[in-house]
C-alpha cells in the first residue's frame, strides 16, 4: 500500500481528483469518503431487491406480477415517508454547515416525529383497505394474482411502521454527512432481509407469506440498530434525547415542510402515475407484468453507483447552502454531474456483460427472455446522455431549497410522458410495455433541459430554508 501511494499514478490521480473536488468546505478526501458508503448503500439496496426478485420469481409467475403491481403503492408510501425524511436530512445539513448543534437535536427531533407519525397513519388504513384497493386498481387481473396481492399489501404495510423508525434515523445521519454510518445500516437490514427471504421463500417454500415475514423481522431488526446508534451508543455523533421528539419548534417545522410537501407532492403524483402505469400494463397480461418487473430490478443495479451521487448532494449542497458558500454550491452541483455521468459509463461498461448471467438468477420464461433484453436495451442507450442530469441535479436544487421547481418538473414530466404518451404507446398503438420503456428514456430527455436551463440561473441559489 505504501509503495502504491508513493507512485506517480497514485500522486497524478489525487493531485487531478484534488484539483476537481477540493474546496474551502470538503476536500476531495472527504468527498470520496462520503460517497464511497452511499455507493456501497445503494448496491447493496439494488443487488439485494433484485435477488429477492428473483426469489419470488422461483415461487411462480403469478407472485413476481402481484408484487410488482403492489411495489408502486408501498413505494408510494416509502417515498412520501422519505419525503418527509429528506426535509429533515436538509435542514440538518443546512444546521451542520451553520455550525448549530442545538439546532441540529431540533431538526432530528422533528424528523422522528412526524416521520413515524405520517407513516402509522398511512399504513393502518392500506392494512384495513387492502383488499377494496387492490380490486379497485386491478380488478381485471388473474385472480390467483389478485388474491396475492391482496396478502402482500397488507403485509408490506405492517412493515413499513416499523421500517419509518429507520428511514428517520437514516436520514439524520445522512444530512450529518454520516454515510459510513448509513451504509453499516444498510448492509445490516438488506442482509437481514436476504437470509430471511431465502430461508422462507427458498427453503421452507411460504411464497409471498416468505416475503412478508423476511421485511417484517428484516426491518424490526434495523429500526433497533439505528436506534442503538442514535440513542444508546457511547461514542456518539448526536445527542439526541427523548424529549426532543415531542418539541415544536415552528420554524424548524416550517423549514422542513418547504422541503417535504413539494417532494412529498411529486412523490405522491409520480408513483401514483406509476400505479397507472401498472393499472394499464394488467392489460397486456401477466408475462408484460413480469417482464417489467425483472427488467427493472436488473435496470437498477446500473444506476446504483451514479445514483449514490445524488445522495451526497443533499448532503454537500446542503451544507454549502448553510455555511453561505453558495458559489461553492454551483461550482459542486456541476462536478457531480460530471461525477454522476464517469460512474454510470463505468457502472454500464460492467453490468452489460454480465446481463445474461444476472438474468439467470431470475429463472424467467424462456419466451419473456428477448423482452426482458429488449427493454434493458432501451433503457441503457439514451442513459449516459440523460439519466445525469435528469436525476442527479433535483437533488442539488431541493437541497438548495429550490424544491418547488424540481418537483413541479418531474410531476409535468412523469404525467405528461410516462403516463400519458406511455399509455398511448403501449395500448393503442400496440407497441406494449416497450413502448413504455421507451416513453421513460424521453421523459429523462425533457427532464434534462428543464433541469440544466434552471441550474444556469440563479433563482435556485436565491431560496432560504432556514
Amino acid at each position: 500500500m505504501k509503495f502504491f501511494k508513493n507512485s506517480s499514478l497514485y500522486k497524478k490521480t489525487d493531485s487531478f481528483l484534488s484539483s476537481q473536488f477540493s474546496s474551502p468546505m470538503f476536500s476531495h478526501r472527504e468527498i470520496f469518503n462520503m460517497l464511497s458508503p452511499l455507493i456501497l448503500d445503494m448496491f447493496f439496496i439494488n443487488a439485494i431487491n433484485m435477488l429477492t426478485t428473483s426469489m419470488i420469481s422461483s415461487s411462480s409467475q403469478e407472485s413476481v406480477a402481484a408484487v410488482s403491481m403492489i411495489n408502486p403503492i408501498t413505494t408510494l408510501v416509502l417515498c412520501l415517508l422519505n419525503a418527509i425524511a429528506a426535509g429533515g436530512t436538509v435542514v440538518v445539513a443546512q444546521y451542520k454547515g451553520r455550525g448549530n448543534s442545538s439546532k441540529i437535536n431540533e431538526a432530528s427531533g422533528h424528523t422522528l416525529f412526524i416521520t413515524i407519525g405520517l407513516s402509522f397513519v398511512i399504513c393502518a388504513l392500506l392494512i384495513i383497505f387492502a383488499s377494496p384497493v387492490v380490486r379497485f386498481l386491478y380488478g381485471n387481473a388473474e385472480a390467483l394474482v389478485v388474491q396475492k396481492s391482496v396478502s402482500y399489501l397488507s403485509g408490506v404495510s405492517v412493515s413499513l411502521i416499523i421500517y419509518s423508525i429507520y428511514s428517520a434515523i437514516f436520514a439524520i445521519f445522512r444530512g450529518l454527512g454520516e454515510t459510513k454510518i448509513c451504509l453499516n445500516l444498510t448492509i445490516y437490514i438488506n442482509v437481514s432481509y436476504f437470509i430471511l427471504s431465502y430461508l422462507f421463500i427458498n427453503l421452507l417454500k411460504l411464497d409471498i407469506l416468505g416475503t412478508i415475514l423476511a421485511l417484517i423481522i428484516a426491518r424490526t431488526l434495523g429500526s433497533a440498530v439505528s436506534i442503538y446508534h442514535l440513542f444508546m451508543k457511547k461514542k456518539r455523533l448526536i445527542y439526541l434525547k427523548i424529549r426532543d421528539i415531542f418539541q415544536f419548534n415552528a420554524a424548524i417545522f416550517h423549514s422542513m415542510l418547504k422541503i417535504s410537501i413539494p417532494f412529498g407532492s411529486e412523490q405522491l403524483f409520480f408513483y401514483g402515475g406509476s400505479i397507472l402505469v401498472q393499472k394499464y400494463m394488467v392489460e397486456l397480461g401477466t408475462a408484460s407484468i413480469a417482464a417489467n418487473a425483472v427488467g427493472t430490478a436488473l435496470f437498477s443495479l446500473s444506476f446504483a453507483a451514479p445514483f449514490a451521487v445524488g445522495n451526497l448532494a443533499t448532503t454537500v449542497i446542503g451544507q454549502c447552502v448553510g455555511g453561505d458558500r453558495r458559489d461553492l454550491a454551483r461550482w459542486y452541483g456541476k462536478k457531480l454531474i460530471y461525477l454522476s455521468t464517469a460512474l454510470l459509463l463505468v457502472s454500464l461498461a460492467v453490468f452489460i456483460p454480465l446481463m445474461p448471467w444476472l438474468l439467470g438468477f431470475f429463472n424467467p420464461d424462456p419466451d419473456t427472455v428477448p423482452l426482458i433484453m429488449r427493454l434493458m436495451w432501451i433503457g441503457m442507450i439514451p442513459m449516459p446522455f440523460f439519466w445525469p442530469m435528469s436525476n442527479v441535479m433535483p437533488y442539488t436544487l431541493r437541497s438548495a431549497g429550490d424544491a418547488a421547481y424540481s418537483s413541479v418538473v418531474s410531476l409535468i414530466t412523469m404525467w405528461l410522458i410516462r403516463v400519458g404518451a406511455g399509455y398511448v404507446a403501449a395500448v393503442p398503438m400496440g407497441f406494449g410495455v416497450e413502448g413504455v420503456w421507451v416513453c421513460m428514456s424521453l421523459e429523462w430527455v425533457l427532464r434534462t433541459i428543464l433541469f440544466w436551463l434552471r441550474f444556469k440561473g440563479n433563482a435556485w441559489l436565491s431560496k432560504h430554508t432556514i
